[in-house]
C-alpha cells in the first residue's frame, strides 16, 4: 500500500512554506462541493480543526491556502515569515505548527477519494444535459 501523500515543510531563509499534496483548484472544488471533507469534527459534531482557501495562515485549528506553489504542479500552499528571535526552527515549526500539519496530513489523505467522487458526480449532471433547438433556429427551417 502507497504511504498517504503528506504536505511538505520547507525553510526557506526566514519563511515557513507548507505545500499541501492537493491542488489550490481541487480545494476550491471541494469547497464548493463537499465543504465538509475539509473538516475534523469531535464526538458532539462541532469543528475542532478546518482546511479552507482564501488567506495565508495556519493556527491550531486552521489551515488556510491563498497561493499556489510555483511551477506546473498548482500545489496549495502557505508561506509564513519565522519570528526573528526563533533560534530553533525546526522546533518552532513542531511547536507552533504540528499539529496543524498532522490534521491537514489526515484531511489530505481522504481527498483523493472525495475529488474523484466529485468529478463522477458532475460528469453524471453533465451526460445529463440536453440542449434543444429554440424556435425559429435552423433545425426548425429543414
Amino acid at each position: 500500500m502507497a504511504e498517504p501523500k503528506k504536505a511538505v515543510i520547507q525553510i526557506a531563509g526566514d519563511s515557513i512554506v507548507v505545500t499541501a499534496s492537493t491542488k489550490l483548484a481541487d480545494l476550491l472544488l471541494i469547497t464548493k462541493n463537499r465543504p465538509s471533507a475539509l473538516r475534523i469534527k469531535d464526538d458532539d459534531g462541532n469543528d475542532i480543526f478546518a482546511v479552507s482557501v482564501g488567506s495565508n495562515s495556519i493556527s491550531p485549528e486552521l489551515v488556510s491556502f491563498a497561493t499556489v506553489a510555483r511551477g506546473a504542479s498548482g500545489l496549495a500552499n502557505v508561506t509564513l515569515k519565522i519570528p526573528d528571535d526563533v533560534e530553533d526552527v525546526e522546533g518552532y515549526i513542531v511547536d507552533t505548527y504540528g499539529g496543524a500539519i498532522t490534521n491537514l496530513n489526515k484531511i489530505e489523505a481522504t481527498l483523493s477519494d472525495v475529488i474523484a467522487d466529485i468529478n463522477k458526480e458532475r460528469k453524471t449532471v453533465r451526460d445529463s444535459i440536453v440542449t434543444l433547438d429554440a424556435p425559429g433556429s435552423s433545425a426548425d427551417e429543414e
